[in-house]
């Protein structure tokens, strides 16, 4: 996994939204500008539109288990990324955390 830095054109990294209509929700980051993020979820914002976000509106999440950050390296498709979310929420709950 390339670490996630500015000016990246394809990374796989988590993200929560902080701001907007999705504010809470997370996603997978798809890739990177300067200023923005691509963001998936794998339903209604896919690998092919994902969703555009200004990068001070979404906070990285850096702590991952091993099995995900696998996962991580061979995103092929929407699915991939719905089955990595879903993973990332079973961890949550494993660890009691609420978001």
């Amino acid at each position: 996994m390339r670490e996630m830095g500015k000016g990246n054109d394809t990374i796989f990294a988590l993200a929560r939204s902080k701001a907007g209509h999705d504010k809470g929700r997370v996603f997978v980051v798809t890739g990177d500008t300067d200023d923005h993020v691509k963001l998936c979820d794998g339903k209604g914002r896919t690998l092919q539109k994902p969703k555009i976000k200004n990068r001070i509106h979404v906070q990285f999440i850096t702590h991952l288990d091993n099995d995900l950050l696998e996962q991580m390296k061979c995103i092929n498709g929407d699915e991939d990324i719905r089955r990595i979310l879903k993973s990332y929420q079973k961890m949550l709950e494993v660890m009691h955390v609420e978001e």
